[in-house]
C-alpha cells in the first residue's frame, strides 16, 4: 500500500511474475538465465538481461559468477533496521518544511517526514499525517513504541497535541543503507565502471547513492538506461522463454 505501488503500477504494462523465488542467475556473454521456484514448479528463465533490484548484500549470493569489483563491495552492505510510526492529524502544523533530519536525541528519531507537503493529494484536506523514522526501535513493543514517536511530534510541534486520528506502525530489518566514509567513494567508483561494463546484467537499489526510495527508483532507471544500450549494441538477440528444468 506505500512505496509497493511503484513496482505493482509499473507492472501493468509487462508481464509480471508473483510468488516466484529466484534461486540463482548465471550469464554469458549475450543472454541470462534465472532459475525460479514458483508454486512448486522448478523453471529457468532466458532473457537478454537482466537487473537484480535486491539489497546489495544479496546480489553476490544469487550471481556468484560476478566479478570481484562488483561481488566484493556488494557482500559489505549494510543495512540498518528501522521502525517507522505514521500518525493522521485532524489539523497539520503550520509549517512550510516537508521533512526534517533530527540529530541525536533520547527517543532515537532519525527523521520526520510531512506527508501532506511530500505529497499533495495523499490526505483528506484540512488535515495532515507525519511519519516518524525510529532507528532502534524494530524489538519495541508496539504501545510504547507509538507512544515514543507522538510524545516527539507533539513536543516538536505543540500544535498537534491530542490531535492525532490514528497511528500506523511497520517495522523492517532491512531498513536504510548504511554508510560508512569511503562508503560513497566506493559506490561511485562502481557505478562508474558499470558504464562501460558488457555483461547483460545491471544492479540497483538505494545501497548505491544513500537515498532510500527514491534512490532505488532511480538507480533502476539508470540500469535500464545502460542495459538497454548494451542490448541494442548486441548483433544477436535471444527472445525471452521459459521452460522446465
Amino acid at each position: 500500500g506505500g512505496v509497493d505501488r511503484i513496482p505493482e503500477a509499473i507492472g501493468c504494462y509487462v508481464p509480471v511474475m508473483t510468488n516466484a523465488l529466484v534461486q540463482q542467475i548465471h550469464y554469458a556473454k549475450n543472454c541470462v538465465e534465472v532459475e525460479v521456484d514458483q508454486a512448486g514448479k522448478s523453471q529457468i528463465l532466458t532473457a537478454n538481461g537482466a537487473i537484480l533490484a535486491v539489497p546489495g548484500h544479496l546480489v553476490p549470493l544469487l550471481c556468484p559468477q560476478l566479478p570481484s569489483w562488483l561481488s566484493e563491495p556488494l557482500a559489505r552492505t549494510r543495512y540498518s533496521t528501522i521502525a517507522s510510526v505514521h500518525i493522521a492529524l485532524e489539523r497539520p502544523p503550520d509549517i512550510p518544511y516537508a521533512g526534517y533530519g533530527v540529530p541525536w536525541n533520547p527517543e532515537g528519531i532519525g527523521v520526520l517526514e510531512l506527508e501532506h507537503l511530500r505529497a499533495p493529494g495523499r490526505c483528506p484536506d484540512g488535515t495532515g499525517m507525519i511519519s516518524v523514522y525510529i532507528t532502534d526501535g524494530v524489538s519495541e513493543d508496539d504501545v510504547r513504541l507509538k507512544a515514543r514517536a507522538l510524545r516527539f511530534v507533539e513536543r516538536s510541534f505543540p500544535e498537534t497535541t491530542n490531535r492525532a486520528l490514528f497511528l500506523h506502525l511497520g517495522r523492517w530489518q532491512t531498513g536504510i543503507a548504511c554508510f560508512a566514509v569511503g562508503r560513497l567513494k566506493e559506490m561511485a567508483d562502481i557505478r562508474k565502471r558499470l558504464a562501460t561494463w558488457s555483461a547483460p546484467l545491471d544492479v540497483c537499489g538505494d545501497y548505491l547513492d544513500g537515498l532510500s526510495s527514491e534512490g532505488a527508483l532511480r538507480t533502476g532507471e539508470q540500469a535500464a538506461e545502460r542495459l538497454g544500450a548494451r542490448i541494442s549494441s548486441k548483433p544477436q538477440m535471444l527472445w525471452c522463454e521459459a521452460r522446465a528444468r
